[in-house]
């Protein structure tokens, strides 16, 4: 099963599925401009699903003696189960409109 594509509102500072957008379309926004996301690889910054916030990488927020909810892939110690990469904006501006998609750039 393919995951859906993540949207960042043009200002926004968190990333939503498009769904979450259109669903805003048929409530009666006019349109919304949106960027598409992309995982963040290699930036040294890890997302914190169960805490909601980014993670620095090494800075000792996460770990056995730092988090409650630390939980090692391992079962041992290392990189936790809830760390993902975050998403950063492509740059690829879009228009959502009740017609669909438009591009701005």
């Amino acid at each position: 099963m393919k995951k859906e594509k993540l949207y960042f509102e043009t200002d926004g500072e968190y990333c939503h599925p498009l769904s979450e957008y259109e669903q805003r379309i048929e409530d009666g926004e006019e349109s919304i401009g949106l960027m598409l996301a992309k995982k963040s690889v290699g930036s040294g910054f890890m997302w914190c699903k169960r805490e909601g916030e980014i993670v620095e990488q090494g800075d000792g927020q996460c770990g056995k003696f730092e988090c409650k909810n630390y939980n090692p892939c391992n079962r041992k110690s290392g990189r936790c189960r809830h760390l993902i990469h975050p998403y950063e904006q492509t740059g690829k501006e879009l228009v959502l409109t009740k017609d669909g998609f438009s591009n701005t750039n």
